[in-house]
């Protein structure tokens, strides 16, 4: 008997193991994958989706210990009071809590994970303090996300984690194909390894299998009371390139939306619209910054090609690549190195093009949806993923709206260079952000779980991560997953 089996060793799992091993309980954690290695189809198939088209099933979701910590950049995004709630037509609660629930949770994740404190001065000031703001009018601000180091950002060898999941039980190999709940409350969680099916028994159970898991284990789940529920509500933030700009003045541009490194922590600006600017318009929350585009078969280029590699993206780079690259942007990479020492950036080549892009939320849609069908939900040959996923006609109108906003703010702005159109329409691609399917429930909408995490129908069966979010927020969730994860930490503690 477990006092807490968590199903799934990625990103929220390893975390919320190591937040309850530290209150001293036997915890036991269930990962389907190995204890190294990126295995993303071992699951989902080869063709993951039938409807629309969005490249996280295959492309942001993994097994393995570490999850898809072993794929992302670790970048931390706190979201503000309005993400929650909603103003302006249409406004109102669409979480059953608000940034006031979650506050302390986002500096408890940084404890656990073993981050410096200069994340939190970032995000309470919405910039580095060495850093002037920047007046961009009514409308719009400039607020900085931050970014985990290499070391940090991949939970599986992020040293304060694996410090504190030295008590952890870890099985890996362990499919999971079905859930119980016992007379006495506890919960029989049966699984597989190889070809012998096993079972246990825990006090409490964690869902933390991802967005694509959790639907995947409660969809096999009788007890669940919204199990009708369960998949639907799929979300994704939405991007567009938009603009194309063409810098002549790189020292006006880089001082005011260089990356800034502050004790350490590396931000990035971006344009943030205020509440009222989107009520007044109308649209979904959204977001512009700019994507530095490094010349091909640069120093910049192979260097990311050498991580890319590294996360399973493609080979690595030739030496021959390799050497031509530093023979071309020796000098300019040593200005721009020199540039940042001086001025703690992040380093830019100016043979590096910038566009300006848009992010968007999605609004919550029931005919966006996770199935999965098949007569044994762990067996890969067995079972077929069904997503649907398409984007709609907000989505489109915020980032027209926005476009057009930014663009004239950042023209009186005089950052040098002109814009550049690149399209009538723009290439809206999804941004690897799986949320929602098993979302919690809220006085507007049915849900399948509770403020708590609870699965409804159960006592003692939880979820943690981004399936249980009820709407998207502006940026990226998984600052926020972990927050919620904290949040149930504390309370299974």
């Amino acid at each position: 008997m477990f006092d807490v089996c968590i199903i799934g060793g990625g990103t929220v799992g390893l975390f919320l193991a190591a937040q309850l091993s530290k209150d001293g309980k036997k915890v036991l954690i269930l990962e389907l994958g190995s204890h190294s290695g990126l295995d993303r189809r071992a699951v989902v198939g080869s063709n993951p989706q039938s409807g629309g088209h969005i490249g996280a099933a295959a492309s942001a979701w993994t097994t393995g210990l570490g999850g898809s910590s072993q794929l992302w950049g670790g970048q931390l995004w706190p979201w503000q009071e309005w993400e929650f709630t909603r103003t302006g037509p249409g406004g109102g609660p669409i979480w059953p809590i608000g940034k006031q629930d979650l506050s302390k949770h986002y500096r408890g994740v940084l404890n656990v994970l073993g981050l410096s404190q200069g994340h939190s001065i970032i995000h309470d000031m919405g910039r580095p303090p060495t850093c002037p703001k920047v007046d961009l009018g009514d409308d719009f601000s400039v607020r900085y996300s931050t970014w985990m180091g290499a070391r940090a950002r991949n939970l599986a060898r992020n040293s304060a984690v694996q410090k504190q999941l030295r008590s952890v039980n870890i099985v890996t190999g362990a499919a999971v194909h079905g859930l119980e709940i016992c007379h006495d409350g506890s919960t029989d969680v049966q699984y597989s390894r190889g070809n012998e099916d096993c079972s246990l028994r825990a006090r409490q159970v964690v869902l933390a299998a991802g967005t694509l898991g959790n639907s995947r284990i409660l969809s096999r789940c009788s007890f669940v009371s919204g199990s009708d529920l369960v998949g639907s509500g799929f979300m994704d933030h939405v991007s567009a390139r938009v603009l194309k700009l063409d810098v002549t003045d790189w020292d006006r541009f880089l001082d005011v939306f260089a990356y800034r490194r502050y004790k350490g922590v590396l931000a990035a600006p971006r344009i943030v619209p205020h509440p009222q600017y989107l009520a007044n318009r109308d649209i979904v929350p959204s977001y512009a910054h700019f994507e530095i585009a490094s010349a091909p078969g640069g120093m910049v280029d192979v260097a990311k090609s050498f991580r890319g590699a590294r996360q399973g993206n493609g080979p690595y780079p030739k030496a021959i690549e390799m050497l031509d690259a530093g023979r071309r942007d020796f000098w300019p990479t040593a200005s721009a190195v020199g540039r940042s020492l001086l001025r703690h950036e992040r380093p830019v080549l100016k043979s590096s093009t910038v566009y300006l892009r848009i992010d968007a939320e999605q609004p919550h849609r029931p005919e966006n949806f996770i199935a999965w069908n098949g007569s044994k939900p762990y067996a890969s040959r067995d079972l077929n993923l069904e997503m649907k996923w398409h984007v709609g006609t907000r989505e489109k109108t915020a980032i027209e709206v926005m476009k057009k906003d930014v663009e004239a703010v950042l023209d009186r702005f005089n950052i040098g260079g002109s814009f550049e159109p690149l399209r009538n329409k723009f290439e809206i691609t999804d941004t690897y952000h799986l949320m929602g399917g098993t979302a919690m429930q809220t006085a507007a909408r049915p849900g399948v779980v509770d403020k708590e995490c609870r699965v409804l129908g159960s006592q003692n069966v939880f979820v943690a991560g981004a399936s249980v979010f009820p709407s998207g927020g502006m940026a990226n969730p998984t600052f926020t997953a972990l927050a919620l994860a904290h949040r149930l930490g504390e309370q299974l503690g």
